[in-house]
């Protein structure tokens, strides 16, 4: 009967013992799983950061190439208008010489036209006065005359 008992209690043990084994192989398996699912995780999100960084890059290169050719043509506008605006200026400025130049011509000919009625009016005095002094001789003489001709 002990050996049976014995018998019993080592396919007891054998049978416990195999349950273990079957308990630390499925755990053991789940660890390499899990560590095979991390490690693979991990290297899909790696791939994916470095697929982002790519295209990141890609994108940068894309925006500077964009920025560089959007400044440019900023560059180039900011030129032409800084070109208009000289020309606005200097076309203002002829502007504003061609106004002077006409105001100093009408003053002088204003100038000039005083100048010229001043003139006149000097020769046409200085003709009054010739006429008043003719006119005058003119009296004197025939005063004389009255008086060469009275017996007094």
């Amino acid at each position: 009967h002990e050996e049976e008992l014995e018998k019993l209690i080592r396919e007891e043990n054998d049978r416990q013992w195999k349950k273990r084994e079957d308990v630390w192989k499925k755990e053991e398996d789940a660890r390499v799983k899990l560590l095979y699912d991390v490690y693979d995780s991990r290297s899909k999100d790696i791939n994916l950061k470095k697929d982002v960084r790519t295209t990141q890059t890609v994108l940068t290169k894309d925006e500077k190439v964009k920025a560089d050719q959007d400044y440019n043509v900023f560059e180039r506008d900011e030129e032409r208008r800084k070109y208009e605006r000289f020309l606005k200026a200097k076309q203002h400025q002829q502007e504003l010489l061609r106004q002077i130049a006409d105001k100093a011509d009408r003053n002088q000919k204003t100038i000039q036209s005083k100048a010229e009625e001043e003139r006149q009016e000097i020769l046409r005095r200085i003709e009054l006065e010739k006429h008043i002094q003719n006119e005058k001789e003119k009296g004197r003489r025939v005063l004389d005359e009255v008086r060469k001709q009275r017996p007094f």
